[in-house]
């Protein structure tokens, strides 16, 4: 369900001082920080850090994690850093199906890390939003009613299946419309973000398009400049008008059926 199985990506950590940058040049209009990219956030010695300065700025916070790091010390210190919402990885009902996904992890030591942070929830009268997630693929399909009966437990707010939306299991590949049809209206991820910045500063309108559509970097352009830059405009107008023929190597290429001229 990872992108990690078909692009390389660094195995960096953001320094802290961008991310401050980040959050105090977005402060007075970004809605929801995710505080992570394609990776396990808890690896980042400083995402508590991360978290609370977001709090500080009056930002909320979300993660996803395996939980394979989660321990009581790191739950406590999540919630009092202020954390607003997690979702827990758990993709399977059965301890075959879920390591054979989540390579290295052993199912009774993670399902008990996510006991542990419930129980620091409630101890702690925490009202963290709290998810868990599993992706729908091949051999986890016929386990969902099961999942959400493991996971129906006092500080659980939600158990979701989601869509493949990544497809290395052979479903489809980016940019193809075999399983599903194409959208009709423009992408409201361009207006509306997330915005996608990775641990250099290279900045891309939506994670879907790294690694090929960079609007620009932090480090050297505002945050402002860079949501209002030519290349990110050209991209909107382009889902207005329906015609990304310019785009083919981009995922938006699947986003509007061009053929309609919707």
């Amino acid at each position: 369900m990872c992108l990690r199985e078909r692009v390389y990506f660094p195995p960096r950590n953001m320094e802290f001082s961008l991310f401050r940058k980040i959050i105090d040049e977005a402060r007075s209009s970004l809605e929801f920080a995710v505080p992570y990219g394609v990776g396990e956030p808890l690896l980042n010695p400083e995402i508590v850090d991360m978290i609370a300065y977001c709090r500080n700025s009056g930002i909320p916070t979300g993660i996803s994690t395996n939980a394979t790091l989660l321990s009581e010390k790191s739950s406590r210190r999540l919630i009092e850093a202020g954390l607003n919402y997690i979702v827990f990885a758990f993709d399977g009902a059965r301890r075959e199906t879920f390591e054979a996904y989540r390579k290295g992890a052993d199912f009774d030591k993670v399902r008990s890390n996510i006991h542990t942070f419930l129980r620091v929830k409630k101890a702690m009268g925490s009202r963290i939003f709290c998810a868990v997630q599993m992706v729908a693929l091949k051999e986890n399909r016929t386990e969902g009613e099961a999942l959400i009966r493991m996971w129906d437990l006092e500080g659980i707010d939600e158990v979701r299946i989601k869509k493949d939306e990544v497809h290395n299991e052979g479903c489809a590949i980016p940019g193809s419309t075999l399983d599903r049809p194409p959208m009709r209206h423009p992408c409201y991820h361009l207006w509306r973000g997330p915005m996608y910045i990775h641990y250099d500063g290279t900045t891309f309108p939506c994670c879907y398009t790294y690694p090929d559509e960079a609007i620009g970097n932090i480090k050297r352009s505002p945050l402002r400049e860079i949501w209002n830059s030519g290349k990110i405009v050209r991209l909107r107008d382009a889902h207005i008008r329906g015609d990304l023929h310019e785009y083919r190597a981009n995922p938006c290429s699947c986003m509007i059926d061009t053929t309609s001229g919707a």
